[in-house]
C-alpha cells in the first residue's frame, strides 16, 4: 500500500508511476481543490475539474485507468497531530510518500514514520531542482540532512518561485522507485539523498551517517 500525502506537482507523477508499476492499494490525502493555474505540472487533472477536491478527481482518474485498484481518499489538510493516528491504521506493507510543498510537513512525516517504524519517501522540487530521500529506521533520516524546517523567508512557496513541470515529473517517478526499493528484499535506498538539477542534469547521491 502506498500513502500519498499531497496530490500536487509531485503527487501527480507519483500516482501515475505507482499505477504503471502495479500498485493495487492507494491512500490519497489532500485537502486542496483543482486549480487550472497548476495544470501544467498537475497532470492528473483537467480544466473541467476546476474547484473539485483533488482526491476525488484523482480517484476518478485511477478508476478510469485501472478499475481494480483500491483507492481510499482523505480530503483534509494533515497536521502533525493527525499523523500518529493515521499511521496506526496502516497495514504492515505500507510506504508513505510525502509529496506536499510544506517543509514542516516533511519533517513531521519523517518523525512520525520513524516513531511508527513505517518507511517513507520524502520528496521536494523547486524551479529546476529536486530531492528524494528514503527514510527507514536505523538509516539517515530527513533531519540528518536538513536538521529542522527552514525559516519561511528562506523557503518561498512554489507559487512564488515556480516549478518546472518536467522536474516535478522526474522527481515523482524517482520517489516511486525509491518506495519500491524500501520494500525490496533486502531493502535499498534508505538513508540516501538523491538530488538533481535539470539545468545541468547532473544527479548526485549523498550518504550521511544517522545522527542517533
Amino acid at each position: 500500500m502506498l500513502v500519498l500525502i499531497g496530490l500536487g506537482g509531485l503527487g501527480c507523477p507519483v500516482l501515475l508511476s505507482s499505477l504503471v508499476s502495479g500498485v493495487q492499494r492507494l491512500l490519497l490525502v489532500d485537502g486542496d481543490t483543482v486549480s487550472t493555474s497548476n495544470l501544467q505540472r498537475q497532470v492528473l487533472y483537467r480544466g473541467a475539474s476546476e474547484g473539485q477536491p483533488k482526491v476525488l478527481a484523482a480517484r476518478r482518474f485511477i478508476c478510469a485507468r485501472n478499475p481494480t485498484t483500491k483507492v481510499t481518499c482523505m480530503e483534509q489538510h494533515l497536521t502533525e497531530a493527525d499523523l500518529p493516528s493515521l499511521l496506526a491504521t496502516l497495514p504492515t506493507n505500507a510506504v508513505v510518500l510525502e509529496c506536499s510543498d510544506t517543509p514542516t510537513m516533511k519533517f513531521a512525516v519523517n518523525d512520525a514514520c520513524l516513531a511508527a517504524g513505517i518507511p517513507a519517501v520524502i520528496g521536494g522540487v523547486v524551479q529546476w531542482s529536486g530531492t528524494v530521500l528514503g527514510v527507514s529506521p536505523g538509516q539517515a533520516c530527513y533531519r540528518c540532512y536538513f536538521e529542522e524546517p527552514p525559516d519561511s523567508r528562506l523557503a518561498p512557496a512554489c507559487e512564488t518561485v515556480g516549478v518546472l513541470g518536467p522536474a516535478a515529473g522526474l522527481m515523482g517517478g524517482w520517489m516511486t522507485g525509491v518506495a519500491w526499493g524500501l520494500r525490496a528484499d533486502p531493502p535499498s535506498h534508505a538513508g540516501k539523498l538523491h538530488a538533481v538539477d535539470l539545468r545541468s542534469f547532473h544527479p548526485r547521491m549523498l550518504r550521511a551517517p544517522p545522527r542517533v
